[in-house]
C-alpha cells in the first residue's frame, strides 16, 4: 500500500464516514432514530477498468442504531464534560415542538393513563435489558444508585386495602428495574391534538434509581389521587376502587410491553 492510499484511507475513516453518519445519510427520510458510527475497515479495490486518476475503495462499516425505539424523554444530542473547555449538554427542545406542562393541579384520566403507559414502558425495558443484555445493563447500572424501596421517601398508606393492592402488584412483578425516582406532575410535559393528550415526555432524571417499579407508581398516584397531611401520610381517599383500577391498568401496560 502506497502513501496516497494510506492518506485516502485515513480520510475515509476519520473524516468522510463520520460526517456521513452524522448527516444521517444511512437513515430513512424523516427518521428520528439515533445512530452512532462504530468502526470501519477500508481497503483499496483493484478494478481493471478504473482510470489511472481514480481511486476506488471498499469499506466494511459498522453503525450502531438505537436499540429501543421509544422516546419517553427528550433526546440528548451532546453530553460532553471536557471537549469544549466546559461541560456541555444539548437536549431536544420539547416546547418548540408543542409539548406543554399540564395547567391543572391534578391529572385527569386521559393524562394519568398516558403517564402510566409511559412509565410502564420504561420499567419493562429496564427488566428486558437486565435479563437479555446484562453487559449493557451493567454499564448503565454503574452510573445509578441501587436503593431499597423502603428507604425512599414516599407517602405511607394508612389504608390497608391500598397497601395490599400495591403489595400484590409488587409481588407479581418481583423485579427491580430502572425507575425515575421522582415521578410526579412537575416532571411531565404533554403533546395535544385538539385538547386531548396524545404523548408525554418525562423530565428530571437526576434521581434515577434501580429499585422496585412500585416507587414510581406510588409517586404518581399519590401526587394526583390522594390527599396528604403535613406528616406525609394519607389523610383521605375518595375512591379506593378507582386507585386500584389505575394500579391494574399500569400492570397491564407493563406486561403488554414485556410481551412485545
Amino acid at each position: 500500500m502506497n502513501e496516497i492510499q494510506e492518506d485516502t484511507i485515513n480520510f475515509i475513516t476519520n473524516d468522510l464516514v463520520p460526517e456521513v453518519v452524522y448527516n444521517r445519510c444511512f437513515c430513512e427520510g424523516g427518521s428520528r432514530e439515533f445512530i452512532e458510527f462504530d468502526s470501519i475497515v477500508v481497503e483499496p479495490l483493484k478494478i481493471i477498468e478504473a482510470k489511472d486518476y481514480s481511486e476506488i475503495y471498499r469499506g466494511q462499516l459498522i453503525i450502531k442504531f438505537s436499540e429501543y425505539k421509544f422516546d419517553s424523554y427528550p433526546k440528548c444530542y451532546v453530553a460532553d464534560m471536557g471537549r469544549y473547555g466546559r461541560p456541555v449538554i444539548v437536549l431536544e427542545d420539547l416546547e418548540a415542538i408543542g409539548y406543554l406542562h399540564y395547567s391543572q393541579d391534578f391529572l385527569d384520566d386521559d393524562h394519568l393513563k398516558l403517564c402510566l403507559i409511559e412509565i410502564a414502558k420504561i420499567h419493562a425495558h429496564g427488566v428486558e435489558l437486565k435479563k437479555n443484555k446484562f453487559e449493557k445493563f451493567r454499564e448503565f447500572y454503574a452510573k445509578i444508585i441501587e436503593i431499597n424501596s423502603e428507604l425512599i421517601n414516599t407517602p405511607s398508606l394508612s389504608n390497608k386495602k391500598l397497601e395490599i393492592a400495591f403489595g400484590n402488584i409488587e409481588k407479581k412483578i418481583n423485579e427491580m428495574t430502572i425507575c425515575h425516582g421522582e415521578f410526579n406532575n412537575k416532571h411531565l410535559v404533554f403533546l395535544y391534538d385538539k385538547c386531548k393528550p396524545t404523548a408525554v415526555k418525562i423530565l428530571g432524571w437526576n434521581k434515577i434509581k434501580h429499585t422496585s417499579p412500585i416507587i414510581d407508581l406510588k409517586c404518581i398516584l399519590n401526587n394526583n389521587l390522594m390527599t396528604k397531611t403535613s406528616e406525609n401520610k394519607i389523610e383521605s381517599i375518595e375512591n379506593i376502587d378507582c386507585i386500584e383500577q389505575y394500579i391494574n391498568f399500569y400492570y397491564s401496560a407493563y406486561t403488554n410491553e414485556l410481551n412485545k
